[in-house]
């Protein structure tokens, strides 16, 4: 019950009896991704504010989002094995 989140164990039976089965998917990739989006668009927002004020961007305002967008990989990918996991 804890696992799911359901605190109330008459919530916990009615919700198992009315959908036969309960799935408990682990959001916290999802909300490290999301977290990271958030970041990188900020980021590429000022990015494109100095480009438009100077001309060019610097070299390590590139490399910059380069490497946080690199943080994305590893956690799109633990994402769709829990999805594959779930669906399996």
């Amino acid at each position: 019950m804890g696992l799911i989140g359901i605190l109330n164990r008459e919530a916990f039976i009615r919700k198992i009896i009315s959908q036969g089965y309960m799935v408990y998917l682990d959001m916290k990739p999802i909300q490290e991704m999301s977290s990271l989006l958030r970041n990188i668009s900020g980021n590429i927002n000022q990015v494109a504010k100095r480009a438009n004020e100077c001309g060019n961007p610097s070299e390590k305002d590139v490399l910059d989002l380069y490497a946080e967008v690199s943080k994305l990989k590893p956690l799109i990918i633990e994402a769709h094995r829990e999805a594959i996991r779930i669906i399996s």
